[in-house]
């Protein structure tokens, strides 16, 4: 009995660091931001091309200042493909621990 216990709250710990994708439909919306996969695809490899660069020129920088500017450009290419990952994904993330007790909520209801 004791080992089934332990069984479980082992199993509860492990989805509780498990994220899911929900979406509310497998077909992409009809909006004008909606991007294909290749457009995505595109526009993130440009992101990560520029980030290398930058990261190069900052290793040639030679004042403080320079070297400052560009950390403040890596930051902002990094925010941008942060939020073209967020837009291109375009669902919600559940835990597994709240999807474990939102079903045994429903069984129990």
């Amino acid at each position: 009995m004791k080992t089934k216990a332990v069984f479980f709250v082992a199993l509860f710990c492990v989805l509780n660091f498990v994220s899911f994708s929900v979406s509310a439909s497998d077909e992409p919306a009809a909006d004008d931001q909606q991007m294909t996969k290749k457009e995505f695809q595109i526009a993130l490899d440009a992101l990560k091309e520029r980030a290398e660069n930058l990261k190069e020129a900052k290793k040639h920088a030679l004042t403080q200042a320079e070297k400052k500017a560009f950390r403040e450009e890596i930051k902002d290419v990094k925010k941008e493909t942060r939020e073209l990952k967020q837009q291109a994904s375009g669902g919600i993330y559940i835990g597994g621990g709240a999807l474990l007790v939102i079903v045994l909520l429903l069984i129990l209801l």
